[in-house]
């Protein structure tokens, strides 16, 4: 077997120069929250506009860090097969496409949590269409 040199999230944005990163999706089984934290002056929706994170571990640690750091997070929500599949068919009639609704604390987080700038474009909409998905209800 040969070595494969290992390198950082950080090391790759500051030596590629990027100015900012519309969406990272960090999947590192279970390892997350390193990786997040090790992105320290990256860690900012003025850089990465919306981080997909799954909250298989450390959810508190996460969350207190995407918050502390201005991110409000959305996750998906917590609906039964019949649920979605009416809600999808509503969709498919021009109605909203959101499946996320806000986190409040870290026992809200699903699974999956998309994470954006609190007072974003992007987190307002996601707000917006939450609110009007939850109408739709069955």
């Amino acid at each position: 077997m040969g070595k494969v040199r290992c390198r950082t999230l950080k090391e790759i944005i500051g030596e590629r120069q990027l100015p900012l990163v519309d969406f990272l999706k960090i999947d590192t089984e279970g390892n997350d929250f390193p990786v997040l934290k090790s992105l320290a002056e990256y860690l900012r929706p003025s850089f990465a506009r919306v981080i997909h994170v799954e909250m298989t571990r450390n959810a508190e640690a996460i969350f207190k860090l995407m918050t502390d750091c201005g991110y409000a997070g959305f996750t998906v929500r917590d609906q039964s097969g019949r649920q979605l599949a009416l809600k999808f068919q509503a969709y498919e009639r021009g109605g909203p496409a959101s499946f996320f609704h806000p986190v409040e604390t870290a026992s809200d987080c699903g699974h999956d949590v998309l994470w954006c700038g609190k007072d974003s474009i992007v987190a307002g909409h996601l707000k917006d269409l939450g609110d009007e998905f939850s109408t739709l209800s069955p």
